[in-house]
């Protein structure tokens, strides 16, 4: 359950903004995170294809996760959408290893964890 949050409207953004931190505070990540179902990643087996690529431009998300042979519970890398630019469709490049030669990070928290 979220919370609303009120701001007064003499509130100027520049107030708004200076003072986002406290505002933040209030937040747990749960407020603020995309349900992994609804997430889209691919599987480490998958090769970026012309079909694979649309598929992911066409997602809306910056970030894929990359999940493991176990399921979309074994998050084993990431890729940035910006960074395909870098790859050649016709190489069909395999996801893993695309996600390893970059080695991108990512930290798990918890859903209640503060903002």
């Amino acid at each position: 359950m979220s919370t609303a949050l009120v701001v007064p409207a003499s509130m100027s953004w520049h107030e708004l903004y200076r003072n986002s931190h406290i505002l933040l505070s209030w937040l747990k990540v749960a407020d603020v995170m995309t349900e992994a179902s609804e997430v889209f990643m691919l599987p480490w087996n998958a090769t970026l294809s012309f079909k694979l690529l649309r598929e992911i431009f066409y997602s809306g998300f910056s970030r894929i996760p990359v999940h493991g042979p176990s399921g979309r519970d074994e998050i084993i890398g990431l890729i940035f959408v910006k960074d395909l630019i870098f790859v050649d469709p016709e190489d069909e490049t395999p996801v893993k290893r695309f996600a390893e030669i970059l080695g991108r990070t990512f930290e798990v928290v918890d859903d209640d964890a503060q903002v």
